[in-house]
């Protein structure tokens, strides 16, 4: 395992991640801690019996309340998204795009060709409250809504609902439609974090209550949608998956129990192992409450599952769990759970796998990474299948987008190491192999060394990767330290992967949308060299700086180009972040469409009564419209136009909203801009005609 030597600790676990980090394997004392025992999540799984789930999590509860050690998470685990894996076919008009074909993702809008769904938070609402333009926003102000708007046929818009989906406090995480069901995810803010993003060990939160809400919306009739169930679930939502009509939710729980503080002295360890021990199993589990008050046990613990090697020996303090809910027959849900360190989900039509990061911190101040994967194959119920170990993480930019299941076949890129000591970036092909995922191939191996990563003159890498995507045979990884390496890798054996080629271009592109096996787009940042203190080729040429789309010809492997690029000068857009915050559409004619929202902050000068200059930041936020033209013969990628937010009356938004969640709908001609709480209309023919807002 590659260990490396860390000069300072400076960053805990993030409130997303709650599990991604922990206290090593624990015995049930509060002394003599068995400190070289490997944790146990790193172990294929096993059904637990009750008496061995209570142990291991009892176990957990009280190393956690005593310990002055910790996991650190150096990197979030946090789940994202990425994009389709075969090229999107023509229709009329765009979707969210997802990771998978036919693996539905959680967002902020969902679109059916007539009705926008837009989830909105009380945030998008404070900076209306003074806009005249937009008296007819009267929902709760201080709630979070489903906006419906329909679309006619001739593409104008109409507000036809706003609904409250859940009544209590709370942040809308995602919707998902399927048949006129419109399921949505919402946090329930009224916990403490387990951990605290700014504290060392002796500061850690014990766990308080943790809640989220999966509530299913009928939309047949869009105008007046009815509440058909409301789930309040103990734990903290992780992500989310839709496959055909079954929505997939995995959360994380740690067991609250009143009275257990962080321990330091022998009196107040014996306090907590006191309470820990007299609580019974059934309070150390998850629940959830249904909309009628009624309050059941969310795991069975028939179908929970530990670490093969667990003993009364060690122990982990939480539960992962993956729960089911049939949006034709929400009625009853199902949930397995893992008492095992899991940070994220990746799921494909076929299997879905779990997987998280163990980072060992030595008593020399060198730390270790191994990471763990456990397979669940889709049957009519989710059947667990395989585990597998790898050394290295999975890094904190859109985890998921770094596995790939192909076929019988698992590609997952890790990393090792960090810039002083060197990374180490490993493509790994696994296969089932019985309960196990084997490691079949690797690269970089003895037949084919080169690292994945510029070498620099100390003969190691300090290149992180940016971006990964997999499109059939070959995936797509960008690295960066000075300027962006796209290194393409051959997948067309799955035993012997190899580099075929790379490209170097200033900036870096933090996520890759596939457009066919010849075009490639990347989305990212344009960096100029000039101003990096550790470049040792600085360009004589400055270079813009700002958010940069590429086109690349991937056609030869062995040789990417890039095409030509576009550059926002001074700006960021949140694809680079986010892949939904992206729009495609291939239209019938076989052309390409993007559309990306755009941020940035300017300065403008004002003069005051007295004749004072005074300096002013100005946000501004608009909708870039990108097409790639003659894609078969000679491909360009060029800017059609902007769809400013506030339309062309405030065409510099002065109401302070940010990009961040922005969104927009392609249909075909008409384009759509969500911004804040709002919905702007524009045409890709006419982009400075902008009606609004709706």
């Amino acid at each position: 395992m590659f260990k490396y030597k860390i000069a300072s600790i400076t960053t805990l676990c993030s409130i997303n991640i709650l599990l991604g980090c922990g206290g090593d394997s624990s015995i049930k004392t509060n002394k003599d801690l068995d400190k070289d025992k490997t944790h146990s999540s790193l172990f294929s799984l096993t059904k637990a019996s009750s008496s061995t789930l209570e142990t291991h999590i009892k176990n957990g509860l009280y190393q956690k309340s005593i310990s002055t050690e910790v996991n650190y998470t150096l990197e979030s685990t946090q789940d994202s998204v990425a994009a389709p894996t075969t090229a999107a076919k023509s229709d009329s008009f765009s979707t969210t795009i997802t990771q998978e074909n036919n693996v539905d993702e959680g967002d902020r809008i969902k679109y059916d060709g007539e009705y926008i769904y837009i989830a909105n938070n009380k945030q998008y609402y404070y900076a209306l409250e003074n806009d005249s333009n937009n008296a007819d926003n009267n929902a709760d102000n201080n709630a979070n809504t489903i906006k419906i708007v329909r679309r006619d046929n001739q593409g104008d818009l109409e507000k036809i609902s706003e609904t409250i989906a859940f009544e209590e406090e709370s942040s809308i995480d995602s919707i998902y439609l399927a048949t006129n069901k419109l399921a949505v995810l919402s946090n329930v803010y009224n916990f403490t974090p387990y951990y605290s993003p700014l504290s060392f060990a002796s500061e850690i939160f014990i766990p308080r209550e943790q809640k989220f809400n999966v509530s299913l919306l009928n939309v047949s009739d869009p105008t007046t949608p009815l509440a058909e169930v409301s789930y309040t679930i103990d734990g903290s939502l992780l992500s989310s998956r839709r496959i055909d009509n079954t929505l997939y939710v995995i959360s994380s729980y740690v067991p609250y129990i009143e009275g257990v503080t962080y321990a330091s002295t022998d009196t107040e360890k014996k306090n907590n192992l006191d309470k820990i021990n007299n609580t019974e199993l059934d309070a150390l589990l998850p629940s959830y409450e249904k909309s009628s008050g009624e309050v059941e046990s969310l795991v069975n613990v028939n179908n929970c599952y530990l670490p093969q090697n667990t003993d009364d020996t060690n122990g982990f303090e939480g539960i992962v769990t993956l729960t089911t809910i049939s949006i034709d027959a929400p009625y009853e849900i199902e949930s397995t759970c893992i008492n095992a360190r899991v940070a994220g989900i990746y799921a494909t039509t076929k299997s879905v796998y779990l997987y998280g990061t163990d980072y060992t911190v030595a008593e020399d101040n060198t730390y270790s990474e191994q990471s763990v994967i456990h397979k669940f194959s889709i049957n009519d119920n989710l059947t667990y299948a395989a585990s597998g170990d790898l050394d290295g993480r999975f890094g904190w930019h859109n985890p998921s987008l770094r596995f790939s299941e192909d076929n019988e076949y698992l590609r997952v890129i890790t990393t090792e190491g960090d810039r002083t000591e060197g990374y180490h970036h490993k493509v790994n092909i696994l296969k089932e192999n019985d309960a196990s995922l084997d490691l079949v191939a690797q690269l970089p191996n003895d037949e084919h060394p080169t690292l994945i990563g510029k070498i620099n003159e100390d003969d190691i890498t300090q290149e992180e990767i940016k971006s990964v995507r997999f499109f059939e045979d070959k995936a797509y990884i960008v690295t960066f330290l000075n300027t962006d390496p796209l290194y393409v890798i051959d997948l067309s054996n799955n035993e012997n992967p190899i580099i075929a080629g790379a490209l170097e271009i200033p900036g870096y592109s933090s996520y890759l949308h596939p457009i066919s096996d010849k075009l490639l787009v990347g989305i990212g940042q344009n960096i100029d060299i000039n101003r990096l203190t550790d470049t040792n080729t600085p360009s004589t040429t400055p270079i813009v700086e700002g958010a940069k789309v590429s086109l690349f010809d991937v056609s030869d492997i062995t040789n990417p180009t890039e095409i030509n690029s576009i550059v926002y000068a001074g700006g960021y857009t949140p694809v680079e972040f986010n892949y939904h915050a992206l729009s495609y559409l291939k239209t019938s004619d076989g052309s390409h469409r993007f559309a990306l929202p755009i941020e940035r902050w300017g300065q403008t000068q004002v003069t005051d009564n007295l004749g004072n200059t005074i300096h002013m930041w100005q946000q501004e936020n608009f909708l870039a419209l990108l097409e790639i033209t003659e894609p078969d013969l000679a491909p360009q990628i060029v800017e059609v136009g902007n769809v400013q937010a506030g339309g062309n009356d405030t065409p510099n938004n002065s109401w302070y909203t940010s990009g961040w969640d922005d969104r927009s709908i392609i249909h075909n001609n008409d384009v759509y801009y969500i911004h804040g709480a709002n919905v702007w209309k524009s045409n890709w023919l006419s982009p400075l005609d902008i009606t609004g807002p709706y």
